[in-house]
């Protein structure tokens, strides 16, 4: 029924600062100029120190995931971050997601709504 993923999400990860005061932060950012009838609800990022997680498990809901959503989005290029201050050698992974709402209309001519989450890539603190 749906042939599309709209919209997309994709994330990058980068590490700043010294040794016990270490910085990971994942800048995400999801796709402009959505179709007509396509409006993104929430965007964020979710977290955890989780390393036996699989992309299947690494969504909102599982124990041990923790979410965090974007308070604030650049409008002009739907970009947003999320910096966790690393006092330990634990590796972080994180995942933006964005939750979206669109309609269609059926084969009765109704107009039906769904809602959806496109999950993004998983950036690792180990791979920085």
């Amino acid at each position: 029924m749906l042939n599309f993923g709209l919209p997309f999400i994709y994330s990058y990860a980068e590490s700043t600062g010294a040794e016990g005061d270490e910085k990971f932060t994942t800048h995400s950012a999801y796709t402009q100029n959505l179709p007509e009838g396509v409006t993104v609800v929430e965007a964020g990022t979710l977290f955890s120190k989780n390393n036996g997680l699989t992309a299947d498990d690494f969504v909102i809901g599982t124990e041990g995931v923790y979410i965090q959503k974007s308070k604030k989005t650049i409008d002009s290029t739907k970009q947003f971050s999320l910096s966790i201050v690393k006092r330990d050698e634990a590796v972080v992974y994180t995942r933006a997601y964005v939750k979206y709402k669109f309609f269609f209309i059926n084969s009765d001519g109704e107009s039906e709504d769904y809602e959806a989450i496109y999950y993004g890539n998983i950036c690792s603190s180990a791979n920085v």
